[in-house]
């Protein structure tokens, strides 16, 4: 919602006259210069209006919401595909270690496992090569790196849900001319008398 502030700073006296005469020549001024943006304004909607997919105000909550659901699909909706190849290599990076440390601690898993079920007859693949304190050694590594991999893949994801976010602000972020502060001369009216003046204005949002 637009707010203006308006601030009145009184000059020394000048002839009334003169200051009656500038004050309506600045309002005709000022009405046309408002009649030519609302044209403008009028024009430039009517242009956008043949592309709604790039007028449409993209809502944080929604971009962050489709970057959750899938990883890259906020930087789709945001039109930021150069960022694709980013999001993807650090996802499918973390998915294939992911894979490499599940893979070698479930080897690791079964091979303890034989080893310690006290049966003779069940022999793992790395007997004679690896004793049990080794075994654990290698099992608890490649856990330890499958965490870090998952929690790494994870954080990757959330950044790029962050990114998302962050640039849906940023596109509805307001740089217009509703940011704007007039000076323009007026006159104040002090003890029923006339008195120039400058009138600041502040228009924001």
């Amino acid at each position: 919602m637009s707010q203006e502030a308006n601030t009145t700073i009184p000059l020394p006296l000048l002839n009334t006259d003169t200051i009656v005469q500038n004050e309506i020549d600045t309002i005709e001024n000022e009405l046309v210069t408002l009649k030519n943006e609302k044209k403008s304004k009028k024009e430039t909607i009517t242009d956008t209006s043949k592309n709604c997919f790039s007028c449409k105000e993209r809502s944080p909550k929604q971009v962050a919401f489709y970057a959750a659901m899938c990883p890259g699909l906020g930087q789709i909706y945001n039109k930021k595909y150069w960022k694709l190849p980013i999001v993807y290599a650090g996802i499918g990076t973390g998915v294939f270690f992911i894979s490499y440390s599940g893979s070698n601690l479930r080897t690791f898993n079964q091979a303890l496992t034989l080893r310690l079920d006290e049966k003779p007859e069940t022999i793992d693949q790395f007997d004679g090569q690896l004793d049990d304190a080794q075994l654990t050694s290698f099992r608890d590594y490649h856990r330890r790196n499958l965490q870090l991999a998952v929690f790494g893949t994870m954080a990757w994801w959330g950044l790029s849900i962050i990114d998302a976010t962050v640039d849906a602000h940023l596109k509805s972020f307001d740089i217009s001319d509703d940011l704007t502060m007039k000076i323009k001369p007026t006159l104040f009216s002090v003890q029923n008398s006339i008195v120039p003046s400058v009138n600041v204005s502040l228009r924001w949002k």
